[in-house]
């Protein structure tokens, strides 16, 4: 984006990824998962695939999306799919479990609103 299109001088990006979240994901691994993430006051979270891992059980998927909503950025969170979200899900509930999270599943959605919201500062 031309320098001219923003006043932004800098753009804090965090991100994780394989973070294979299952049944063997300990409420330890994700409440500090979630508190670096947080401590690092991202403008955009990226989570760029293989978040989930694993059959598609309703507890552990609600359990994880009320984790991952604590998930906290300026400009949002975006998700896009590895290999392992097709893992034992088939690609079910996939763009469900992610919005239900509260997390921009699509990298083209990513792309989009970043370039919205910068050419608005």
């Amino acid at each position: 984006m031309p320098a001219e299109a923003s006043s932004l001088s800098s753009l804090k990006v965090a991100v994780a990824s394989d973070l294979h979240l299952g049944s063997r994901t300990s409420g330890k691994f994700m409440d500090r998962f979630i508190e670096k993430t947080n401590s690092i006051n991202g403008d955009i979270v990226l989570l760029p695939g293989d978040i989930l891992e694993g059959s598609d059980s309703s507890t552990e998927s609600i359990y994880f999306e009320e984790k991952m909503r604590e998930i906290k950025s300026v400009h949002g969170v975006f998700a896009s799919s590895g290999n392992h979200e097709h893992y034992g899900r088939g690609g079910n509930n996939v763009p469900a479990f992610f919005g239900n999270a509260g997390i921009n599943y699509s990298m083209t959605q990513l792309l989009l609103s970043t370039m919205h919201s910068l050419s608005k500062e």
